[in-house]
C-alpha cells in the first residue's frame, strides 16, 4: 500500500509540475493546478500538495469535503500548500 501511495503522489506531482499543470483528467475538464500567485507548481510544492491529499482522505475524507465550507473551494491539501483549482 505504501509503495502504490508514492507511486501516485509522485505521478501526480509530475503532471501539477509540468507545463501541463494538472493530470488528464484536470486537462480535459480544462482546469489547473496553480500556487497563491497563479503560477505553475514546482515539483516540490506539488509534491507537497499531493502528500497532503493522505491528510484530506483521512476520517472520510473530511478534508475533502472542505471544499463546501471554503471560500476558495479548497481541500485541506490546497490550503497546506497553498494552492488552487482554476478553470481556463
Amino acid at each position: 500500500m505504501l509503495i502504490i501511495n508514492m507511486v501516485m503522489i509522485l505521478y501526480h506531482a509530475a503532471w501539477e509540475s509540468s507545463p501541463l499543470q494538472g493530470s488528464l483528467g484536470k486537462k480535459l475538464c480544462r482546469l489547473v493546478v496553480v500556487d497563491v500567485d497563479g503560477q505553475k507548481l514546482t515539483f516540490v510544492n506539488a509534491f507537497l500538495r499531493n502528500l497532503g491529499k493522505i491528510v484530506s482522505g483521512t476520517i472520510f475524507g473530511i478534508g475533502y469535503l472542505n471544499v463546501i465550507l471554503n471560500e476558495h473551494k479548497q481541500a485541506w491539501h490546497d490550503i497546506f500548500a497553498k494552492t488552487y483549482i482554476v478553470k481556463l
